[in-house]
């Protein structure tokens, strides 16, 4: 086996041994909003109330309300902006 094709096999054998430890490094953590057989009754969803004020919405699955707080950046406290009754915002349909 000449030395050029040695070169060639240690090379493509180093670069292997590299992708796999940088797949295994840098692999992304599975995202897990909740805990597997957890229960809730709220739906949290970040978002935005003007283009420079971040806020989260909760939507309380159980009383069907939506309430929205802001957070105030100087403070760094949460405000409430508001409710809403989804129950009342969406009735049901009558079945046809």
């Amino acid at each position: 086996m000449s030395i050029k094709r040695k070169l060639i096999v240690a090379l493509v054998c180093i670069n292997v041994v590299l992708t796999a430890a940088l797949m295994f490094v840098a692999s992304t953590p599975t995202a897990q909003a909740q805990p597997i057989g957890a229960t809730t009754d709220y739906l949290i969803v970040p978002g935005r109330v003007a283009s420079d004020r971040a806020a989260i919405y909760v939507v309380d699955l159980a009383r069907q309300a939506l309430g929205v707080w802001q957070i105030d950046t100087t403070t760094k406290k949460f405000e409430f902006v508001g409710a809403r009754d989804l129950k009342a915002d969406f009735p049901e349909r009558p079945k046809p």
